[in-house]
């Protein structure tokens, strides 16, 4: 109880020095999230829309992206994100020696009209991965498949990143939030909680979007008792 007790206040003042350091004004906020929205959603629109005469098996790429982007999330998430690897030292700064020291499961909740870039990928990634990333995946499967799938993976890579950023985003939100009605947001965010506790963060549930291979490689943690 009092461990619990010294990490809730630690948290605390973590929280009180990193906004007095960082906070950004609404301005810069809100433009975070029109460009995560906007830039997501005109290559999710504009890429569904090339599709054309589209054949049944072409259809199977939208689960493999899916899975496929959800283990490599996985996998960064375990060993890249929560160790400390050589050239990826910025990663674990950022989420590791930061997200985690502004989240505890002592803390967990917080006013997302104040901590969005706490949350939320920082503005350079998210135009790599809808500007850069997802264009040449889809680029790559022009070259061995059909544009169909290319389109359909560029669709898939924005699909899975904006269904990270909004689970995320959601799974931090106070308990009490109108979108925790719905059973997917409610489980992620116990799911996630249990991730912040500090003496489980680098071991236990690393899924962020579903709880798929959490259960696969062992490393699921439904009870903190």
């Amino acid at each position: 109880m009092k461990q619990d007790q010294n990490i809730y206040q630690k948290t605390l003042l973590y929280r009180e020095k990193y906004l007095a350091l960082n906070s950004l004004s609404k301005r810069v906020r809100i433009f975070h999230i029109l460009s995560l929205v906007s830039l997501t959603l005109s290559s999710l629109f504009f890429s569904w829309w090339k599709v054309e005469h589209l054949r049944s098996v072409e259809l199977l790429i939208i689960p493999l992206v899916f899975i496929t982007g959800n283990l490599l999330i996985y996998f960064i998430h375990r060993f890249l994100l929560h160790k400390r690897v050589p050239f990826f030292e910025y990663g674990h700064k950022m989420h590791t020696l930061m997200h985690h020291q502004f989240f505890t499961d002592q803390l967990y909740g917080y006013d997302y009209k104040l901590a969005v870039d706490v949350v939320l990928f920082p503005l350079w990634f998210i135009f790599f991965i809808t500007l850069i990333l997802a264009p040449s995946l889809g680029f790559l499967a022009s070259i061995f498949f059909s544009n169909n799938i290319a389109w359909l993976t560029i669709f898939m890579t924005n699909t899975v990143f904006i269904s990270y950023e909004i689970v995320h985003f959601c799974s931090h939100l106070e308990k009490d939030y109108w979108i925790h009605k719905f059973s997917l947001f409610r489980l992620m965010r116990d799911h996630h909680r249990i991730h912040h506790d500090q003496s489980l963060m680098g071991i236990k549930n690393f899924d962020i979007i579903v709880p798929i291979f959490d259960p696969l490689f062992k490393s699921l943690f439904q009870n903190k008792e």
